[in-house]
């Protein structure tokens, strides 16, 4: 299989093939459909490469996909672009599904067309439907979601594939994902911490996750959750005992959304996930205690004290 070096500059077009392979390379027609494109449709391919696969040196190179999922995000979309064509590993695959945005998503979208192997512009059913259409075309062995606004670190994907080939039995990697507060210093999410699953979530910019467990457990319910399906689904690999990789380096940094009136809503989900993988007392114990939590934040917040939320919150800052 000849291997096709279409820029050297970018991570998402270095190892190409033109021999087409057999899975889904592109979502079914939708006549709601307002544009898609990338190197798929232009007859451009990826696959993952194992020891004495025809590279020069014989090294191991798995595909990693990149799933992107964004709707109205001109503002950030970019940055977040930018940070996955711009990895310094050699072999990533890039996915963007954009939920049918009305201002110039799309524009920035097909600017970086000629990086990215797939994307779409239709209406959806949501966030979680639309990360469950990126994986369903997805083909790398490991499989990261970053959503606009987000970004990988240089050398993110090297670390996790570093990792990976240590143990490439364990079903889940997670690094440190650092998020800007809003006087630009930043704190850190010490994720390989994984002793509070099922009782707190783990941050999902930094997380990457073995195609094999998707397609063995499922991906993300959109039934009942619209905020805290990937906590479901973090719960749900945990009970099954899929094996959790921690990273010591920082993966992703993450935008700081504030204290919204979602945070209710994600408390409700929440508890909807606790119930199923803890006693009842227990879930509702800590569904009041972030109810009362929110509350006060959002008191400190009204009367400007929000950088007491933050030192609260995430205690120690580096």
């Amino acid at each position: 299989m000849k291997i096709i070096n279409l820029n050297h500059n970018f991570s998402t077009t270095r190892k190409l093939t033109s021999d087409p392979l057999q899975y889904p390379i592109l979502s079914p027609p939708n006549p709601e459909r307002k544009g898609e494109g990338g190197l798929r449709t232009k007859g451009y391919f990826k696959r993952s490469y194992d020891e004495a696969s025809g590279l020069s040196d014989n090294s191991p190179l798995p595909l990693v996909t990149i799933i992107t999922v964004v709707f109205n995000g001109e503002k950030y979309l970019e940055s977040t672009i930018q940070s996955v064509i711009n990895q310094t590993y050699d072999n990533v695959e890039y996915i963007v599904i954009d939920g049918g945005s009305t201002d110039g998503t799309v524009d920035i979208i097909r600017k970086y067309e000629n990086q990215i192997d797939y994307w779409v512009s239709e209406p959806d059913g949501g966030l979680y439907h639309a990360i469950n259409k990126g994986i369903s075309l997805c083909m790398g062995r490991l499989v990261g979601i970053i959503h606009a606004g987000d970004n990988y670190t240089l050398e993110a994907i090297v670390d996790v594939v570093e990792a990976y080939l240590k143990k490439t039995s364990a079903g889940l990697f997670i690094g440190d994902c650092k998020c800007l507060l809003r006087d630009n210093s930043n704190w850190y999410i010490r994720a390989g911490n994984l002793g509070p699953l099922p009782y707190k979530t783990l941050p999902h910019p930094s997380t990457f996750v073995s195609l094999e467990i998707y397609r063995k457990y499922g991906a993300f319910e959109t039934s009942l959750f619209k905020i805290a399906s990937d906590y479901e689904f973090f719960c749900r690999c945990f009970a099954q005992s899929v094996e959790f990789i921690y990273i010591n380096k920082t993966i992703a940094i993450m935008m700081n959304p504030g204290i919204s009136s979602n945070y209710y809503m994600t408390a409700k989900e929440e508890l909807i996930v606790r119930l199923r993988y803890l006693p009842k007392l227990v879930a509702i114990i800590i569904f009041l205690r972030s109810c009362l939590t929110i509350t006060g934040h959002k008191a400190l917040e009204y009367l400007g004290l929000w950088y007491l939320i933050e030192a609260k919150r995430h205690g120690s800052i580096r």
